[in-house]
């Protein structure tokens, strides 16, 4: 890295030579505070750290988007939010202990009934909406993942955009 500072006031960066003598080269305006000064081409960037921090957040809205999507069951489309998760949860912990009384009628995304008619169907409904959540929290760590191991913006920017045009 060269030595040298910037003064934001200027636009300047100030390079200091061998020789002692400091000479100036125009730069761009700073687009803000998180941005840092390459000095091999006098541009600014975001350090990798603070692109993958956004990438991070960004898909976990994503993918929390996805969730709400909801899942297709029967030929309904269910949703998968938490108040359903909520409900799911207990008519669970209730058929576990026995305490179920089958036909339960769930209401779906578009505000049809549906009729889940025994503890097999709702077994099996359970674990559709429990794979359909499970599946996209694991396709958000695998790009997590792969984002923290990039070692440059380049390559985040390219994991980003396959995860979200998945």
């Amino acid at each position: 890295m060269k030595k040298g500072f910037y003064a934001k006031d200027t636009n300047m960066y100030y390079e200091h030579t061998l020789k002692g003598a400091d000479h100036h080269i125009e730069i761009e305006k700073r687009p803000d505070r998180r941005y840092v000064l390459n000095t091999d081409d006098y541009t600014w960037s975001l350090p990798i750290e603070t692109v993958q921090s956004e990438k991070h957040n960004l898909i976990t809205a994503e993918r929390d988007k996805r969730i709400l999507e909801g899942f297709s069951f029967n030929g309904f489309q269910i949703q998968a939010d938490s108040g359903s998760q909520a409900i799911a949860h207990q008519y669970l912990t209730k058929q576990i202990a026995g305490m179920v009384v089958f036909p339960i009628t769930w209401r779906t995304m578009d505000n049809q009934y549906m009729q889940i008619i025994d503890s097999v169907e709702f077994t099996a409904f359970t674990d559709a909406m429990t794979a359909h959540i499970n599946g996209h929290f694991a396709e958000s760590w695998t790009a997590k993942d792969q984002i923290d191991s990039a070692v440059s913006v380049e390559e985040v920017e390219t994991i980003f955009n396959t995860y979200m045009e998945a």
